[in-house]
């Protein structure tokens, strides 16, 4: 048990519904990822007391981060608090975050939609956030990734551009087993309809 002091920044992601916590010290030293409160109970007493937060869908471990999710429609104040205290006291109680041995088992298309969002993450989310906009991965089948932009990209003239030189490109360029990236995005919702897809 270790009675220093932990801090943790909670910070709002640039995709809604997401939240990340950064830790002065490593959580995990690889990303690992928990989808259901099944998978975290067999391989995260951390995560397993996360899913216990109510409206968690999503809990991935990453260095120094702690990465959440939750189904949305809830204020996510008081969830970033309880949060942010499970963390420090699991930290402080000396008991593993993942359990020694532990090989996640996620299913392919799981697998390849935690790629696509690292990728999103790390290389493309923080290039169009100066313009207000983000990309999501809303949906994996098979080997086909269905992703949605929001914010100032929902609607933007620029946003074929940046879905075939940008988002595509990146995510083909990492992700050489992917066959399809298609735009689900209602462009025409946008607050600037000025994207006409393609028919």
């Amino acid at each position: 048990m270790t009675t220093d002091e932990i801090r943790i920044q909670a910070q709002p992601d640039t995709v809604p519904n997401r939240f990340r916590f950064l830790v002065d010290r490593e959580i995990w030293p690889e990303s690992v990822l928990f989808v259901d409160a099944e998978a975290a109970r067999d391989g995260s007493p951390l995560a397993a007391k996360l899913f216990e937060i109510e409206g968690i869908t999503r809990v991935e471990f990453d260095g120094r981060f702690v990465k959440v999710a939750q189904g949305g429609g809830l204020e996510w104040m008081p969830i970033a608090k309880q949060v942010g205290a499970t963390i420090r006291a699991h930290l402080q109680s000396g008991e593993a975050v993942v359990r020694a041995g532990y090989e996640p088992q996620l299913p392919a298309e799981e697998v390849l939609r935690a790629k696509a969002e690292r990728i999103l993450d790390a290389e493309i989310n923080p290039q169009i956030a100066a313009h207000g906009g983000y990309v999501t991965v809303v949906d994996v089948q098979g080997k086909d990734i269905y992703v949605r932009m929001g914010g100032g990209c929902q609607g933007c003239g620029s946003a074929a551009a940046t879905m075939s030189q940008g988002v595509e490109r990146m995510i083909r360029d990492a992700l050489p087993e992917v066959e399809r990236i298609i735009d689900a995005t209602d462009h025409q919702a946008g607050t600037s309809p000025y994207y006409a897809p393609a028919n």
